[in-house]
């Protein structure tokens, strides 16, 4: 009895017109979100790949990470290329952007 009450609440609200509204409006922003971090994706790619070909006392330049398409974290805030001093050995931190979504 309480797997058929169970059931039919399921089925009930399954077929109900708010559960199809929150799921087409749920699939169009993660795909909005998707295309929008890929357009930032190609954008740290290319900063990368200039800043890789530019820069020849940087010590490291870090590429993007391909998950970034999902989920953005803490990559703005990492650095993007690291130059050292010779003198002292301290290692700085260098953000520079070639290019920006603005």
């Amino acid at each position: 009895m309480f797997k058929l009450i169970i059931r039919k609440e399921i089925l009930n609200n399954l077929s109900s017109y708010k559960f199809s509204i929150i799921i087409i409006l749920s699939t169009i922003l993660i795909l909005v979100s998707i295309f929008v971090m890929y357009r930032d994706y190609c954008l740290a790619l290319d900063n990368y790949e200039i800043l890789q070909q530019e820069s020849k006392e940087t010590i490291a330049v870090i590429p993007p990470t391909p998950l970034g398409i999902f989920a953005k974290g803490l990559d703005d805030n990492l650095c993007r290329s690291y130059e050292s001093v010779r003198v002292i050995f301290v290692t700085r931190c260098a953000i520079k952007r070639v290019k920006s979504l603005i």
